[in-house]
């Protein structure tokens, strides 16, 4: 092969390659992904739907996972909680949270009420300082069935 003819091939496929970058306005897609998601300011506040357990005396305690949604995968557990709330059936998520919660821990007091929640953080103040939720709106509460 020549050289010219080398470097006619070179130039087509820089071109080919950066073509997606040089479209106007850059779109994510085949062949390069520019992950929009990323690039944009998403705000500051972040909405999430949750369960939260009450010990005796009042206090707040996460629930992993499993007793959220059966499952180890935060984001199962994300998306049960998500519809739970959002087709007006958080009673009964409610209960089946409590269920599993009965005679759980995590290391601390047993948990004795479950609270379906939708929560308003700060995001940056959330995972920097472990700020406490702007807002909670209570959906549903139900007691954790002892054994």
């Amino acid at each position: 092969m020549s050289r010219r003819w080398q470097a006619v091939v070179l130039v087509v496929v820089a071109l080919v390659v950066a073509w997606p970058a040089l479209r106007r306005p850059p779109t994510d897609g085949f062949p390069l992904s520019t992950y929009p998601m990323f690039a944009s300011d998403r705000g500051a506040e972040s909405v999430v739907a949750t369960a939260v357990g009450r010990t005796p005396d009042g206090q707040r305690v996460r629930l992993s996972p499993e007793v959220l949604a059966g499952t180890d995968e935060p984001m199962l557990a994300v998306s049960t909680a998500r519809r739970a709330v959002a087709s007006d059936d958080a009673d009964t998520w409610c209960g089946e949270v409590a269920r599993r919660a009965s005679g759980t821990t995590d290391g601390g007091e047993p948990v004795a009420a479950i609270e379906v929640v939708v929560e308003t953080h700060d995001a940056v103040a959330h995972f920097v300082d472990d700020a406490p939720p702007l807002d909670v709106e209570v959906h549903a509460t139900c007691a954790v069935p002892t054994r």
